[in-house]
């Protein structure tokens, strides 16, 4: 047999070696390929030759693993930590070990995480806000902006900043731009707007530019950003894993990177 042969076999048998990887945000199972050789020097090479562009390339991997049934419009930041833990399990043939450093005294040690820990899918991730404003009611729902929102904003962020690359030495211009970028970052979150029971349908497939414009007309009592960071921290910490530091016995909530995974 021919190494074209053996291809043909491999090709062949593609699809009838599933597992499924729970969504958490969703709870829906959806069929994973395994990962390959190919795979696992991509994700070193990536890691090693361009750290910048790391978690992208993670999200393509979920992409091409699912056979593009999980696309980063559907999920979110902690739906891609714990569908690549479920990936990282699955593909590997030890128990999945995480490298961890106290924020207190930065002893490092290592933890080795469960499904309970990682799986968690009876978090509420959205709430809806109701208002009236002179007349007007409104209906907000505010949840976990998806991956794809992230790398919009994140591109928008980009642009805007080359703007301000000839007043860069202007402090205060500065310290301006970050202050827009921290705020409007929670502008992501809301997911939906009705106005007297009717839905813009379109709000999520305009653009980052077009949504924060509109947003920026509406009154600031619908519009609270305080109140939506308050509602992320409080869902992060839900869904970190506690736990205490071996040496100085500092307890602290952890969330999970992607790329932690990995290495």
């Amino acid at each position: 047999m021919k190494i074209s042969d053996a291809r043909n076999i491999l090709n062949e048998n593609k699809g009838k070696h599933l597992y499924d990887v729970i969504i958490p945000s969703t709870g829906n199972k959806v069929p994973f390929r395994p990962m390959t050789v190919g795979h696992h020097k991509s994700i070193a090479k990536m890691a090693i030759n361009d750290e910048a562009n790391f978690d992208k390339f993670l999200c393509a991997l979920i992409l091409e693993l699912s056979d593009e049934q999980v696309g980063m419009a559907k999920i979110n930041e902690l739906d891609k930590i714990a569908i690549l833990y479920q990936v990282k399990q699955y593909n590997s043939s030890e128990p999945l070990k995480v490298n961890l450093t106290c924020p207190e005294c930065e002893h490092e040690f290592m933890i080795v995480p469960t499904d309970k820990d990682m799986i968690k899918t009876d978090i509420e991730l959205s709430y809806i806000k109701t208002k009236e404003i002179e007349g007007v009611k409104f209906e907000v729902c505010i949840g976990m902006p998806s991956i794809q929102d992230n790398m919009f904003y994140a591109d928008f962020c980009e642009v805007r900043a080359k703007k301000f690359e000839n007043d860069k030495d202007d402090e205060s211009l500065s310290k301006l731009g970050i202050f827009i970028a921290s705020y409007e970052m929670y502008l992501m979150c809301i997911r939906s707007i009705s106005i007297n029971g009717k839905i813009i349908d379109d709000f999520l497939d305009a653009s980052v530019e077009e949504r924060i414009s509109f947003l920026d007309e509406l009154s600031e009592g619908l519009i609270v950003v305080s109140e939506i960071s308050d509602f992320m921290n409080k869902k992060y910490k839900e869904y970190g894993y506690e736990m205490a530091c071996p040496s100085c016995k500092y307890k602290f909530d952890n969330v999970f990177t992607a790329e932690g995974f990995f290495f």
